[in-house]
């Protein structure tokens, strides 16, 4: 469904579901920047792809200067989000990991998303 200003009613709906999930969780404390590395961490290593710092910038599509971005992943490394640890694939590559406390983190803010979406949507067959 499309309101008159051409913004899909169904996509902002979701948006905002989605907002609402992360911030009944740690993902609230984090800034946009930071949430998006996050994100793209999440991603790769559920897929199975190994990310190095250098992948962060250059890979993920995430829309920051590359030395904003290395102060976020130290942030991030800092407050326990992420570990880097040297990389399987080269001596001079430091792949980037979310920790337990970032999946756990991730993890919650999925199950209140799907508790909103039960809410709202039928049960499905």
């Amino acid at each position: 469904m499309t309101n008159k200003s051409g913004i899909n009613a169904t996509l902002y709906a979701l948006m905002n579901l989605l907002d609402a999930a992360e911030s009944q969780t740690g993902l609230a404390a984090l800034d946009e920047v930071s949430k998006a590395i996050v994100r793209a961490l999440f991603e790769r290593q559920a897929t199975g792809v190994s990310t190095c710092i250098t992948d962060v910038s250059s890979q993920c599509g995430i829309d920051a200067a590359p030395a904003t971005l290395l102060r976020r992943l130290r942030s991030l490394q800092h407050t326990g989000w992420l570990r880097v640890v040297p990389s399987t694939l080269h001596h001079r590559r430091q792949e980037v990991l979310l920790t337990p406390l970032a999946l756990r983190e991730i993890q919650r803010a999925s199950d209140h998303a799907e508790k909103a979406l039960s809410k709202i949507r039928p049960a499905m067959p």
